[in-house]
């Protein structure tokens, strides 16, 4: 079991490596991931390098994908590491010309950071990812995957951070998100382990018509 994990990451570098020499020109010299023995902090090094503007999207995206799951799978040290790439991945997330697929990586790599570090959810504070994470759901038009995906993180968020939670209760407990909460319910969550947008009404403090369908418990996440 062991081995075959073990394979895969390296298997995860290699590749890593090839794709950074073709799209930057990387291949000579000394780089920061040379004496890095961690195979995960290694590939998370790499990978961070593929995330200037200059770099195509697609491999903007795969890399922040490769980066979430790395921090998530590859311990403390691993997502501590991946905190560094945080204020980068935040602000395409931030930016609204940028790509939706781009955006939408995004969001699903800062639930898997978040999990594994309390250092990581500091970063999210500070850079207001919260406030536009519900900015986002107010505004819920077409974009469904990512409002979907706001949901789920922001339950993550409330989950890990009492800081996050209280902000959110004190600051956003009125009609207008409410009444978007229950639209977003209503949408088919169909391969989701829950409706995470009832789940966030329910952490907000908000009357949940469907209570006894979703109830927030110790397993949100």
């Amino acid at each position: 079991m062991f081995q075959s994990v073990r394979r895969a990451v390296v298997q995860g570098v290699e590749k890593t490596w090839h794709t950074l020499a073709s799209h930057t020109g990387e291949g000579k010299g000394e780089h920061l991931w040379d004496k890095e023995s961690n195979l995960f902090k290694r590939d998370i090094l790499m990978n961070g390098q593929l995330l200037g503007e200059n770099i195509d999207v697609e491999v903007r995206i795969e890399a922040i994908r490769k980066i979430g799951i790395l921090a998530y799978t590859g311990g403390l040290d691993a997502s501590k590491l991946a905190g560094m790439y945080l204020e980068r991945m935040v602000a395409y997330f931030q930016d609204t010309e940028a790509p939706p697929p781009l955006r939408l990586q995004v969001i699903k790599s800062i639930a898997e950071m978040c999990r594994t570090h309390k250092d990581n959810v500091q970063t999210i504070i500070d850079l207001g990812v919260a406030e536009d994470i519900i900015a986002k759901l107010r505004s819920a038009g077409t974009d469904f995957s990512l409002v979907r995906w706001g949901c789920y993180t922001l339950v993550g968020l409330c989950a890990v951070s009492l800081v996050i939670l209280k902000s959110v209760q004190s600051n956003y407990g009125d009609e207008e998100l409410k009444k978007k909460l229950q639209v977003l319910s209503d949408l088919s969550w169909h391969a989701w382990p829950r409706n995470y947008a009832l789940v966030l009404m329910d952490l907000i403090g908000f009357t949940n018509p469907n209570a006894e369908e979703e109830t927030c418990d110790d397993s949100v996440w």
